[in-house]
């Protein structure tokens, strides 16, 4: 029974959640990537509701007077920025739906492994000239077993970057450092500047970190 504003009880039906992928509590298993998950929420009343996501207990999205009969994605799962604030292994996804009255839970559990990384600037930096060499340190933990390439662009703004791949590359456990004279000189719409880091774990399993990177092109 729920109490009205006006002081009288009355029955409210809970919202509801359900989803494809199975009951509350299903197992979604391993996933090094991000995924759609789609799920819909239903009133019985047709009152709007607040929409919460969580994993471990940590509220990564929240959504305001969504009506009844809405189909959602889980943006915390499919975006991703909000996927690589979770961490490696065993988590529970916690979809909460709230009419004002009462809420109800849709859990599910799943295994983060995330084992490599493709990093690159957002935005290339431009040159007013020809971009002929480019040096970059990279900071962090380096495993001796990980595998780490990186490739360099000074036409990046192009439909068809020129990407070279960088054979000098000397690493340390902490930093890793490269330098790179181009071959291209042609840039269709101006000179700019771009990486493309990609790191992963070797055999061994060992993790390692990257914290900074910074350079210089010329």
């Amino acid at each position: 029974m729920y109490i009205d504003k006006d002081g009288f009880p009355t029955v409210n039906q809970p919202p509801e959640v359900t989803s494809d992928v199975g009951e509350s509590g299903v197992a979604l298993g391993e996933k090094s990537k991000p995924f759609t998950l789609s799920y819909t929420v239903t009133d019985g009343d047709g009152d709007p509701m607040t929409i919460t996501e969580k994993v471990n207990g940590v509220a990564l999205a929240v959504r305001e007077n969504v009506a009844t009969g809405t189909e959602l994605t889980v943006q915390c799962l499919s975006e991703k920025e909000l996927f690589q604030q979770i961490l490696n292994g065993e988590n529970t996804l916690v979809l909460e739906a709230d009419d004002g009255k009462t809420s109800t839970d849709w859990t599910a559990t799943f295994t983060k492994n995330v084992t490599g990384a493709v990093l690159s600037l957002t935005q290339p930096l431009t040159a007013d000239d020809t971009i002929t060499v480019a040096a970059l340190t990279l900071e962090g933990s380096f495993p001796a077993d990980m595998s780490l390439s990186v490739k360099l662009t000074n036409n990046a703004l192009d439909e068809t970057p020129a990407w070279e791949n960088c054979t000098d590359i000397q690493r340390g456990e902490s930093r890793a450092f490269v330098h790179h004279a181009f071959a291209n000189k042609t840039a269709a719409r101006g000179f700019a500047f771009n990486y493309k880091i990609t790191a992963a774990r070797g055999e061994s399993g060992t993790g390692g970190t990257l914290t900074m990177i910074g350079g210089v092109i010329g």
